[in-house]
């Protein structure tokens, strides 16, 4: 027994391991520093960590470097993987995994059973039902219903909209009003999508 609380007063001390049951109660290092390893049994939240974050609700308030585990993960800058069944950053550099993904920018893949949402994506957006960004420049989609406020390199899907350009489109439905050919089903295919074609000089 006493070895087993020298071993825990240890880990705390070396600011490995943070233990935490509900918000505010918590046996752990101070917020302002990072962990190995963050349990938190119902809700939990950290201001840095790098390493393991698992529980109900993770929340990391600034800067998650490794990999949350739980049913629903927050963090303000992911460094890694968010692996459950919903998950929300700001800025993203790895993977979101679950049913729904959230994110402000992300520069990896999000992959969801139900649906990924990002303002920004550089990568790929991978679900069943359905996708969603404000610009996919960079990224391909791939669910049943696919949409991108700008331009989209690639949609794969049932229906692919775009507000701009599309590279490719596959799917019964394609709509990319910036393309040569702003609605054409099954494939649709820009050739100037690297080369933006120019609009004619006014009188």
């Amino acid at each position: 027994m006493v070895r087993r609380v020298l071993l825990l007063l240890l880990l705390a001390n070396t600011r490995c391991v943070g233990l935490s049951v509900a918000g505010p109660v918590a046996v752990s290092i101070p917020e302002s520093q990072t962990q190995n390893l963050q349990i938190n049994i119902i809700e939990g939240s950290n201001q840095n960590t790098k390493g393991l974050n698992i529980g109900l609700l993770n929340r990391v308030n600034d800067r998650m470097v490794g990999m949350q585990f739980g049913l629903y993960n927050l963090a303000d800058r992911l460094e890694g993987l968010q692996l459950g069944y919903g998950g929300r950053a700001r800025i993203a550099r790895g993977a979101q995994i679950g049913a729904g993904s959230f994110a402000g920018s992300i520069d990896g893949a999000q992959i969801s059973i139900v649906l990924n949402i990002a303002d920004e994506v550089r990568g790929v957006q991978l679900a069943i039902v359905a996708n969603g960004t404000r610009d996919a420049e960079s990224a391909g989609q791939l669910a049943l219903v696919n949409w991108s406020d700008s331009r989209s390199l690639f949609q794969i899907g049932l229906v692919n909209v775009t507000d701009g350009q599309a590279l490719i489109q596959i799917g019964l439905f394609n709509v990319a009003p910036g393309n040569l050919l702003p609605f054409f089903p099954l494939i649709n295919i820009e050739p100037f999508y690297f080369f933006p074609r120019t609009a004619p000089a006014g009188p």
